[in-house]
């Protein structure tokens, strides 16, 4: 496997949020400043780590983001494999309920990274903005 040494470069794009932004997607309300995803009104609990991941998928939804960025946002400083971000992705399938009634979220891009694939609505202090789903044929 595949190991990484997870460090911040100037070339990583992480997204800003606003204070008090939220990222509305299906049934999923994320705000990324307070670190917390709400389905429903009520908090869902997620790691540290799942939660860093889907921060930067979500904020660059629609956006292939790449492993070895994912890997620096959720393992500071730490050389970690390849299969704990799968591990993580999974997780966060499961916990978004990825595959049930059709719900897509985060498809893999084989070689590249992850991209967030859902429709999504940030809101804010700017006011709303709508983001449609990508149609994503690879998985």
């Amino acid at each position: 496997m595949t190991q990484l040494l997870a460090t911040a470069s100037r070339s990583t794009y992480l997204p800003r949020h606003e204070p008090g932004e939220c990222i509305g997607f299906d049934d999923f309300e994320l705000f990324p400043t307070a670190r917390v995803l709400k389905r429903y009104g009520m908090p869902l609990p997620l790691g540290s780590r799942a939660l860093d991941i889907l921060i930067v998928l979500v904020g660059r939804a629609g956006q292939v983001v790449s492993h070895r960025e994912l890997i620096s946002r959720a393992w500071r400083g730490l050389v970690v494999d390849q299969g704990n971000l799968r591990v993580q992705i999974n997780g966060l399938r499961r916990a978004l309920g990825e595959g049930a009634a059709g719900a897509r979220y985060i498809a893999n891009i084989p070689g590249q990274g992850y991209c967030f694939v859902a429709a999504i609505e940030r809101s804010g202090a700017s006011g709303p903005t709508v983001l449609p789903p990508l149609d994503y044929a690879l998985r």
